[in-house]
């Protein structure tokens, strides 16, 4: 038998934050400032899209998620809005 505590689970935890200041050119033009980090915390969240679990019970990844998603990432971007 396989403990519990050696099997993978694919549990979601992940904090994003979005921070978005607009200033106006007149009219109605606009321009917005945003910054954007993506797993604030840096949590391991096995799976995701394109993941795969290996159901081949003699293999020896049996069992494991064997890949996961980004730890952190952060994007700035600015939005021209007329």
């Amino acid at each position: 038998p396989i403990p519990e505590s050696q099997i993978d689970n694919n549990r979601l935890t992940r904090v994003d934050l979005r921070v978005t200041k607009g200033f106006s050119l007149g009219r109605s033009r606009k321009v917005e400032l945003v910054g954007q980090v993506f797993n604030l915390f840096g949590t391991d969240n096995l799976g995701g899209i394109g993941s795969s679990q290996s159901s081949n019970a003699t293999a020896s990844t049996f069992g494991q998620i064997v890949s996961a998603q980004p730890r952190q990432q952060g994007e700035i971007a600015i939005r021209f809005l007329w």
